[in-house]
């Protein structure tokens, strides 16, 4: 099965030419390409999709960092930290920086 990597505005135009000139021998093998084109797509997106629409939406929280002074930090704040922590100890990590990686909790 041939992938290819984007929708072909050239196979619809191609599709509309053949059933105007009434050549509906070629059809069928214009929608299967276009078919492929189109899956493609599907299988490239559909993770990345099912995760926009379907995963909840924690925007709107906020978390306690500290129980005895009750400061809290916007969810969107956390995950950007706790992003940078994750590289931070995987590169120091890499590196072989095991104290550097291990103070990178912080």
């Amino acid at each position: 099965m041939c992938i290819i990597e984007r929708l072909s505005i050239q196979l619809i135009v191609d599709l509309n030419q053949l059933v105007e000139d009434n050549i509906f021998y070629e059809i069928p093998n214009t929608l299967e390409t276009l078919s492929q084109n189109c899956q493609s797509c599907h299988t490239d997106y559909q993770a990345t999709v099912a995760a926009m629409f379907r995963a909840p939406n924690f925007s709107g929280m906020t978390l306690i960092t500290n129980k005895e002074t009750g400061i809290k930090i916007h969810y969107t704040q956390h995950m950007n930290t706790l992003s940078k922590q994750v590289n931070q100890i995987k590169i120091a990590a890499e590196d072989g920086m095991k104290d550097l990686a291990i103070s990178s909790f912080t």
